[in-house]
């Protein structure tokens, strides 16, 4: 076997109320992979990777608003991205590469709900995603258009209109217009390829446009 291999791996934290949670975001940071790995394994074996060093907070969003869409308040008001070093050690000594590690970490992350999440780390968050934009030289995980309407980034449309986006096998996102902004419906496959939906919201400074106001067919303009 060769040396094993270090990684990057970023890990966005979505918080309900963080300001008040007791945990600080450097504890947090420090205990979350490690006693993650720990549960996942004594729930689904071990793990194709190693904790090499304790995570460190990248950044913290004091305002970050993800929306469900049958409500007008922010599910969640918290961020905290997390930066954890991990090496392709394997029990088998199988070498691993940096994209092994990652889809094996997110295929376990993906089968927690969000008490099993709070349970495995003890952290005071509700949600979480993994960052696909992480610093290492390999190819992203190609997306696929599965299904499209007439959604386009004029953000002309309307309350039913949408495209659904596969990447890899791993989830399926529906994107759709609503009135607080642009809404993904993220839907991470279980080991039954029964989807579980997280909702996220962004607003309208993604996109270097603003949306034109729809014109009543009715009249003239």
């Amino acid at each position: 076997m060769t040396d094993p291999q270090t990684q990057e791996l970023w890990i966005t934290l979505r918080f309900k109320g963080y300001a008040d949670a007791s945990a600080s975001a450097q504890h947090v940071a420090e205990q979350t992979l490690a006693d993650l790995q720990a549960h996942l394994e004594l729930r689904y074996g071990a793990l194709p990777f190693a904790i090499s060093q304790p995570g460190e907070v990248i950044d913290v969003e004091e305002e970050a608003q993800i929306y469900d869409t049958q409500e007008p308040t922010p599910l969640y008001d918290h961020a905290m991205t997390i930066a954890f070093s991990l090496r392709s050690e394997h029990p088998s000594g199988e070498d691993l590469t940096a994209q092994q590690i990652r889809n094996a970490l997110y295929h376990r992350l993906a089968r927690l709900d969000d008490d099993e999440l709070i349970e495995a780390t003890g952290a005071p968050f509700d949600t979480y995603e993994v960052d696909q934009k992480i610093p290492v030289p390999i190819p992203a995980l190609p997306a696929v258009i599965t299904q499209q309407s007439t959604f386009q980034v004029d953000h002309e449309a309307s309350d039913d209109t949408y495209l659904i986006v596969d990447v890899a096998g791993i989830a399926t996102v529906s994107i759709k217009r609503e009135t607080e902004g642009i809404v993904a419906d993220i839907y991470p496959l279980h080991a039954s390829n029964e989807p579980v939906a997280s909702t996220y919201a962004f607003d309208d400074d993604l996109t270097d446009t603003k949306p034109e106001p729809e014109k009543d067919p009715d009249t003239n303009g």
